[in-house]
């Protein structure tokens, strides 16, 4: 198979764009995906490690149906993404060598969805839920559409978002059989037949192009217990740094940090777990690298914008080529971290679950400092928890990525505070699997994911709706014999007739359900059917202000 990218029909333009981001080969993930068709219209899910190259592989799909004057639809999981993967295809795309169309479309940026509507672009960048709530405003939307790229596709399995992709999936399937569709997938452990679910040819590869060691630093003694992963080989090992201390956390963190700024003359990305701390643990570590020069171009840089709390602690840190990146920066403070840090201005990034997922900032270390999240309980309570191994697996793959000036290899490191955390975190991320593919769906009220499937016009009956919920993934696993396929359907049942009561659904006489107009307001209104009805309860009793009904809004978990 050719793996250089000028055997193929790419115009100059685009491959000089690809060149100037140090693409001039193909690598084994992408060989195999134009094995299997996909700059021919092949669906695919394509599953490859972090750093692996698979979402260059959705961009050259995209530039394809570009070229031959169909759109594309791309889609992320969340706003701050959307928001990166605009600009970043506004630079390489949007130039006039170039010359596409690009849009972006989210809850926050509606001046373009006029021009997704009537197809009057190249390429879209919208998030999952946007996507749901225009197709229940534009039925015909896929109509106008040669391709749909899922980034991160493997969020179908996350619970906190309830599903939402999952039934996006299947509407998709329904309305648009013949779309081609490129899912990007981080490792699982096994897919539970989602590809052929989806419809879709898996191509699959577990080569790392850069060697990653992952694994847990004992601080007192600065033994590095590691995993490696090079290619498709795996290894056991140790290495010995230099001792550290620390009594908390992040005291910890900032020491490791601190080694492998001042001492092996690296680039670190941290993680830590929630926003404040994000500003927090950069001062500590910018204080504790007082010989690192200031990040000069950033701090002229950040000096154009806005002034902000978060612009004067950022020029603090950055005085010691230190900063942090969360989602309450702006857009433009986000892009001049991300570019300073990419250049060599900026020597560390503190950084929550942010940076993650989908921007490439190539980093010779990565260090969680704590491998904690906040999420919600059932009842809409925050509580603090592990890490998934997936998370993980995504935060340690930012380490050792291509592009680097020293790219042997990179070291992802946990740091124990005690051997049983030492051996704790070792078993359950270095050497753990990530769950597998598996249907959040079913985590969701029902009511909702009816209402919408009501409004998009894909059901018009209890039957009607039961016969759509039976294509999702949900039923593979959920609904394979009589007995449960009849309790689904009377829990549809009840489900309608509360929508009917709350009066977001009517009935003709014939039977014919279909949403009301409050109905398909709350359908693509991004509240919850109870949420959406508090809401109602307030503006009919006629002297309720605007600011409460924004606060209620505010403060409705959806």
């Amino acid at each position: 198979m050719r793996d250089s990218l000028k055997d193929y029909e790419f115009p100059t333009p685009i491959l000089d764009v690809w060149e100037a981001q140090n693409i001039k080969k193909l690598l084994p993930i992408q060989v195999a995906a134009l094995k299997a068709k996909v700059l021919d219209g092949a669906s695919a899910l394509v599953v490859a490690p972090t750093s692996s190259g698979k979402t260059f592989v959705g961009e050259m799909v995209c530039v394809t149906h570009a070229l031959n004057q169909r759109s594309c639809l791309y889609l992320v999981p969340f706003k701050a993404l959307a928001e990166e993967k605009y600009a970043d295809f506004q630079r390489k795309y949007g130039a006039p060598s170039v010359g596409a169309r690009l849009i972006i479309s989210t809850a926050d940026r509606r001046e373009h969805d006029k021009k997704l509507a009537e197809g009057d672009f190249d390429i879209a960048i919208l998030i999952y839920e946007k996507l749901s709530v225009l197709l229940v405003l534009h039925p015909g939307l896929l109509g106008r559409v040669g391709v749909l790229i899922i980034d991160e596709i493997q969020m179908v399995a996350d619970e906190t978002r309830s599903g939402e992709l999952e039934l996006l999936l299947t509407r998709v399937r329904q309305v648009a059989p013949n779309l081609q569709i490129i899912g990007l997938s981080a490792v699982v452990s096994n897919l539970n037949g989602f590809d052929k679910w989806l419809g879709t040819k898996l191509v699959l590869d577990t080569h790392r192009p850069v060697a990653l060691r992952e694994g847990v630093i004992t601080p007192s003694s600065g033994e590095f217990r590691f995993v490696e992963w090079s290619g498709n080989k795996k290894r056991d090992d140790r290495e010995r740094l230099e001792p550290f201390t620390g009594n908390t956390a992040d005291e910890r963190a900032a020491s490791l940090a601190k080694q492998l700024l001042a001492d092996q003359n690296q680039q670190v990305l941290v993680f830590a777990p929630t926003v404040s701390s994000t500003a927090t643990l950069a001062l500590a570590i910018a204080e504790a690298v007082p010989t690192l020069p200031p990040a000069k171009a950033l701090i002229e840089a950040l000096a154009t914008l806005e002034v902000s709390a978060n612009v004067t602690k950022l020029t603090k840190t950055l005085g010691h080529s230190v900063a942090f990146h969360n989602a309450d920066l702006t857009l433009d403070e986000r892009l001049a971290i991300e570019s300073g840090f990419r250049s060599g201005d900026v020597r560390c990034i503190v950084s929550t679950s942010t940076l993650s997922m989908g921007v490439n900032l190539p980093a010779s270390s990565v260090i969680i400092a704590r491998p904690m999240k906040w999420t919600k309980d059932l009842a809409g309570r925050w509580q603090e928890v592990p890490l998934t191994v997936a998370e993980y697996r995504n935060m340690s793959g930012r380490a050792g990525r291509l592009g680097l000036k020293n790219d042997e290899f990179g070291r992802s490191f946990l740091i124990s505070s005690s051997v049983l955390e030492r051996d704790s975190f070792f078993k359950l991320y270095v050497e753990g699997q990530p769950d597998p593919m598996a249907s959040a769906l079913l985590r969701r009220p029902v009511d909702l994911l009816l209402l919408r499937t009501l409004a998009s016009g894909l059901c018009n009956n209890a039957s009607g709706c039961g016969r759509f919920l039976l294509k999702t993934f949900a039923a593979t696993s959920s609904w394979t014999d009589e007995a449960s396929r009849e309790q689904m359907l009377i829990e549809v049942r009840q489900s309608l007739d509360n929508l009917r009561e709350a009066d977001l659904v009517t009935e003709a006489r014939d039977g014919t359900l279909q949403a009301s107009q409050l109905g398909f307001i709350c359908a693509h209104s991004g509240l919850g059917v109870d949420s959406f009805k508090t809401v109602i309860e307030l503006v009919r009793k006629g002297n309720t202000a605007l600011t409460d009904i924004a606060l209620v809004c505010s403060r409705c978990e959806d």
